[in-house]
């Protein structure tokens, strides 16, 4: 019934969905939290390395077809390495996080499992690479792409908040390491 409604396979729905919502708990816990008691250094590196290790799955969907299970393979060992990476945080995060921000980012550690899940799903429904799918002219190639670009951008931020560049500097935290 979805499908025939919004013209878009389940699998499409479901990654934008899953995508749309981390993405806005991310802007949540970026522009509230990490706004309100500033980032050490630990955080301010480590936030866009989680980002990089994002992008391989991601990327690696972009640019090959889920023909075989060697691809598939590969494209659940970037998940798993990605979705363990982002736990790396969590000794500072007890330690500087209020209970509401640590209950964000559990609710995060949830969805980016879903949302590289999801992806997956789509990716493999596809039966491409998301990069011929969007040159197809395929929805799944579009909604992916504009999921990409904007994690792109988000992660151009991240990296100038880190640096300490103008505007986009964190406020500065007690912990330096």
């Amino acid at each position: 019934m979805i499908e025939a409604i919004l013209g878009l396979p389940i699998c499409v729905l479901a990654m934008a969905a899953a995508f749309a919502l981390q993405g806005g708990l991310l802007l949540i816990d970026e522009f509230y939290f990490h706004r309100r008691r500033g980032l050490g250094l630990w955080e301010r590196v480590g936030h866009p390395i989680d980002n990089l290790l994002l992008f391989l799955p991601l990327i690696f969907a972009f640019f090959s077809a889920p023909e075989t299970g060697t691809a598939r393979w590969i494209y659940f060992g970037f998940s798993a390495l990605s979705c363990l990476l982002i736990t790396k945080d969590e000794w500072v995060h007890t330690r500087e996080c209020s209970a509401s921000e640590n209950w964000l980012h559990a609710l995060l550690f949830v969805l980016h499992s879903v949302a590289l899940g999801s992806a997956a799903w789509a990716w493999i429904q596809t039966g491409t690479s998301f990069r011929e799918a969007l040159e197809g002219g395929n929805l799944s190639g579009k909604v992916f792409a504009g999921q990409l670009a904007l994690m792109v951008l988000f992660f151009g931020y991240q990296v100038l908040a880190g640096v300490g560049l103008g505007r986009f500097a964190y406020p500065s935290s007690e912990l330096t390491s």
